[in-house]
């Protein structure tokens, strides 16, 4: 069965997000789950295109090939045909995913549109990497830790820093103001990362960058400047990495929520001038600012209990791992009355359902006289008929 984040991978965002490429998915495949790779299309908008209500969607998207905008089209196209995937070959400047229910493959014969199996999850493009590096897009999906919100804020970041370097380049031409804008962001996106990024710039803004002029950004000699991180009270601060390992090692769910909670915190309590940039973004980084300076003493019981609620009712085996990640920190679990709390929600939970109408039945009895035989009234006589209906129903109802 589909699930719309098991397409969320380093692979496609490849693809789609640094290579700007355009994709085949086959076979069949829901559009809920087709537009997941949304995520990946940072900087475009977005339509969908039914082949089985539009005629002509060949049309549509010639129309699309050699337009200019700052905020591109991306069509998702569904229920395609083996001729619409041949047509879009052929174009240029032209963003779109297509899915498909016929076996394509044989149409993989080149780089430009690639062909992704769902069943294999593999492309199928020859002239493809059978191993491509992926460490830039891995130490993305690490600094996420599954949060697709935080994921789509880091391809913001990257499009925004593009966005500076195309217009650097434009303007002025100036290395070295290139070099200054990669430098802002070196704690999020390291220096190693650089050459990902200016990739990243090409594809999108069609532009090409020297190879020359990559190396000597990748390779320039950094600058020293003045951080947070050289200030002299941040040498005495503890390192809290271990309790952040150990509670996102507890369960999926309890750590997503986890994360979640903590830039919810950061956006409602923190000012974003003290925070360095890594610590805006990775949450390792900003679980540590926060134990080192909001919650010295503990981590804050509005923030556990914010954390606990990331739904209505907890099952029995949240509550377990709560109450044992809790004693590993040395929370209190008294102060927060989590099975209290719980117990309240599902209250609360089973008050909006209808409560279901069970009969009572009366108790069998072992022995009883034989019930006396009482003659048909005539109907003629409701009202002594409709006792007589009663009646018998009653005793129906104890004989069962």
């Amino acid at each position: 069965m589909d699930v719309g984040y098991d397409f969320l991978t380093p692979e496609l965002m490849q693809a789609i997000f640094f290579h700007q490429k355009n994709l085949v998915i086959y076979p069949y495949l829901d559009i809920k789950h087709l537009r997941a790779l949304e995520l990946f299309a940072t900087g475009h908008s977005s339509i969908e295109l039914d082949c089985t209500a539009l005629n002509d969607i060949t049309s549509i998207l010639e129309h699309q090939e050699g337009t200019y905008s700052q905020s591109p089209t991306l069509y998702f196209v569904f229920n395609a045909g083996s001729n619409i995937v041949q047509s879009v070959q052929e174009m240029e400047n032209v963003r779109c995913i297509i899915n498909t229910n016929e076996n394509v493959e044989s149409l993989a014969n080149g780089s430009q549109l690639l062909f992704y199996n769902k069943k294999s999850k593999k492309f199928v493009n020859p002239s493809l990497e059978s191993d491509p590096e992926l460490e830039f897009e891995n130490e993305l999906f690490r600094q996420s830790q599954g949060d697709q919100d935080i994921l789509q804020d880091l391809l913001m970041r990257i499009k925004g820093i593009a966005t500076r370097i195309y217009k650097e380049f434009v303007e002025s031409g100036d290395v070295k103001r290139v070099q200054s804008i990669l430098e802002e962001y070196e704690s999020v996106f390291p220096r190693k990362f650089w050459s990902r990024i200016l990739q990243f710039t090409q594809n999108f803004f069609k532009i090409v960058i020297p190879e020359e002029v990559t190396k000597s950004l990748v390779n320039s000699i950094p600058r020293v400047r003045p951080t947070k991180s050289n200030r002299p009270h941040q040498v005495n601060e503890s390192d809290f990495s271990r309790e952040y390992e150990t509670i996102l090692s507890t369960n999926r769910s309890i750590a997503q929520s986890f994360i979640t909670s903590l830039h919810d915190y950061r956006s409602e309590h923190v000012n974003p001038a003290n925070l360095e940039m890594v610590q805006l973004y990775d949450p390792k980084e900003l679980y540590n600012y926060l134990r080192n300076h909001h919650w010295k003493d503990g981590i804050s019981a509005d923030f556990i209990e914010q954390w606990v609620s990331f739904k209505n009712v907890l099952d029995d085996e949240e509550i377990d791992l709560f109450f044992g990640l809790f004693s590993k920190l040395n929370i209190s679990t008294t102060c927060l009355k989590l099975s209290e709390k719980n117990q309240e929600n599902k209250i609360v939970h089973t008050q909006n359902i209808p409560s279901p109408v069970i009969k009572k039945q009366e108790p069998r009895k072992i022995s009883s006289p034989p019930a006396k035989y009482t003659p048909t009234p005539s109907i003629k006589n409701f009202d002594q008929f409709k006792e007589w209906i009663l009646a018998q129903l009653d005793e129906l109802e104890r004989k069962r």
